[in-house]
């Protein structure tokens, strides 16, 4: 039967759980009951939920269910959504910044264009003056007025700069730095590809790029159920077993290449 939740032995004998489900370890774990020495180190005498047991009766006592259990911690953080990568977490930085700055220059270009109209209405600046710096007066030229008529050039104006902001808005935002950033990690997982490492998502390329060291466990366990040693590193040198050698004679190679006093000083 399945352990129905994270549960602590109180009694029993001969109990037996396999917790491959869960941990991916084929031997068979021994649990006894609870007691002053094993309360604190080990897991002798906690059950996971969702293991099953091999044999053995007993008590124990449900210390967990549900989504505060081993099994649904587990459960909760592989179904969580996938969490931006760093290159992602940069691309929005940039791109905020480039928006802010679009902005502030919209702001700035609209205020620039109000203090024009406001001079020209106060006769400052001669009537149709597009540049403060070097003014140079229109003939004809209609002036501003507040009259709320069509053919008043201050709300043609107004338009006209309101128009101009939305523009530099629009200009500032980068629409075409996501798509090359696309570009980018395709082309990465093509050369990877090349190099034997498949990448199925393009987000993966960034993260097996910028890898320096990859450590992995159980080798051969998938492929032929059983772990091989491969190599040694022993004062300063690496030995490494031959392709298709046998780890024996790689282990007598090792022995003849240590001399009797460094031997007596592993020990």
């Amino acid at each position: 039967m399945k352990v129905p939740a994270d549960m602590i032995m109180i009694s029993g004998q001969d109990v037996e759980c396999d917790e491959s489900e869960l941990t991916g370890e084929p031997d068979q774990k021994a649990k006894v009951k609870i007691t002053d020495q094993n309360s604190k180190v080990g897991d002798a005498c906690y059950m996971i939920g969702k293991s099953l047991i091999l044999g053995g009766s007993g008590k124990a006592l449900v210390v967990a269910v549900g989504d505060y259990s081993v099994s649904g911690i587990i459960e909760k953080a592989s179904s969580a959504g996938s969490t931006p990568t760093g290159l992602q977490n940069k691309l929005e930085t940039i791109a905020t910044k480039i928006g802010n700055f679009g902005i502030g220059c919209a702001v700035l270009t609209f205020s620039a264009m109000l203090v024009r109209v406001g001079l020209e209405m106060g006769g400052i600046i001669p009537c149709g003056c597009g540049n403060i710096t070097n003014c140079v007066k229109i003939e004809p030229c209609t002036p501003l007025t507040f009259a709320l008529t069509m053919k008043n050039r201050l709300w043609t104006e107004i338009m006209n700069t309101f128009i101009i902001a939305i523009t530099v808005i629009v200009v500032a935002i980068p629409e075409g730095l996501p798509l090359a950033v696309t570009i980018a990690l395709s082309f990465s997982s093509a050369k990877m590809r090349k190099l034997n490492n498949l990448v199925r998502t393009l987000s993966s390329a960034e993260t097996m790029g910028g890898a320096t060291h990859i450590c992995s466990d159980k080798t051969g366990t998938l492929t032929q159920n059983k772990m091989t040693v491969m190599g040694l590193h022993a004062y300063g040198s690496i030995e490494q077993v031959a392709r298709g050698g046998s780890p024996l004679s790689f282990a007598t190679t090792i022995k003849t290449k240590i001399s009797a006093d460094n031997f007596e000083t592993l020990q």
